[in-house]
């Protein structure tokens, strides 16, 4: 049975941690580090522990204990990152839903700027830009909404027309629901798999109407650690999570009373860009070409059955990464190709 938001209750704050007792504490502390007392009261945080074996349980249960009337520790056999948001969801009862996975934090003194925006909010997702924090270097790619005027409510249409340039945090690290537009979309995560963030920051769009962008840096997300699912060797092993979650979220797309173009649009380009991670995972990260060619393949011939839009609005992408692959690209050259003159060529000439 879920929970109602109640009158005092800000914002709650979903923490899916599995075997994170090295970053866990860094994480919870950037919470509370810069809140008074009444911003405290205003906060519900809920630390799911996913089954860990190390001492995640241990370290939650500390914190909660700290801080009583704030945080509460759900302990649940391991189900994957999105069985921890689907349970945090069940009794969150904050008027606004976040997660914050345990790898990663929160700006200093970003947390107040949020609640303060939030008292004053009821737009059903509010925006905030982050960083990208490389695990090794420590270098930090900032994510911004140019061209957004910070604290100024649109709709998803007005928002959409603003640009890609906008529209950059609009993903799983920016999203900030109201938590009734959570539920009202019967989100309910696949478990078990990877890939389930694209999910979560997409499905309840079709329920979503408003748009709040607040131009500040909010959470700071750590990459290039070699257990995540988004590092080269844990994708080629979850091709088959990402048709999953490919598949999931055209069933929401398609089962949708009605939607408006911005809504039609934004599920569209992002089951492209899932198209795109399984494209360039098979053609220029496998290194067994061959196989890696025919499993893009017979994806493009289920992509075709699935959506026709779809497909379409896919096919230069799919057609650039064969000629790449042909020519002996592999996805580290990628990188570098992306800003050279000749693959904006291709782009023009194929499409």
């Amino acid at each position: 049975m879920t929970n109602q938001a109640d009158e005092k209750t800000l914002l709650s704050i979903a923490v899916p941690a599995y075997n994170a007792a090295a970053t866990l504490q860094a994480c919870l502390d950037s919470l509370v580090a810069d809140l008074s007392a009444a911003e405290m009261s205003s906060i519900q945080v809920v630390i799911i522990d996913d089954g860990s074996t190390d001492n995640t349980a241990s370290i939650a249960a500390r914190f909660a204990a700290e801080h009583p009337d704030s945080v509460q520790l759900l302990r649940k056999p391991n189900g994957g990152h999105g069985s921890g948001i689907n349970a945090a969801l069940t009794c969150a009862h904050g008027r606004y839903f976040k997660v914050v996975d345990a790898d990663d934090w929160l700006a200093p003194g970003s947390l107040s700027q949020l609640l303060a925006a939030l008292a004053e909010s009821c737009a059903d997702v509010v925006l905030t830009e982050f960083h990208t924090v490389d695990a090794s270097s420590g270098q930090r790619i900032a994510f911004t909404m140019s061209g957004a005027t910070s604290g100024v409510p649109l709709s998803l249409e007005e928002f959409w027309r603003l640009g890609k340039a906008a529209r950059s945090c609009l993903n799983f690290h920016g999203v900030c629901y109201r938590t009734e537009v959570l539920r009202t979309s019967k989100t309910v995560l696949p478990e078990h798999i990877s890939y389930e963030d694209l999910a979560y920051a997409t499905v309840p769009f079709r329920c979503v109407q408003t748009v709040l962008p607040l131009r500040f840096f909010l959470y700071e997300y750590q990459v290039g650690q070699a257990s995540q699912s988004v590092s080269d060797t844990n994708k080629l092993k979850g091709l088959g999570d990402l048709e999953t979650v490919l598949v999931y979220i055209h069933q929401a797309y398609s089962s949708a009373v009605s939607l408006t173009p911005s809504q039609r649009a934004y599920f569209l380009a992002n089951m492209a860009e899932l198209l795109l991670d399984y494209y360039t995972i098979c053609l220029l990260k496998n290194p067994n070409r061959p196989a890696g060619r025919q499993l893009a393949k017979e994806m493009r011939q289920r992509s075709q059955a699935l959506d026709s839009d779809l497909y379409r609005l896919s096919q230069g992408q799919y057609r650039r990464l064969r000629l790449l692959a042909a020519l002996g690209v592999n996805a580290a050259v990628l990188g570098h190709l992306k800003a050279s003159p000749l693959y904006h060529l291709l782009r023009r000439l194929i499409g």
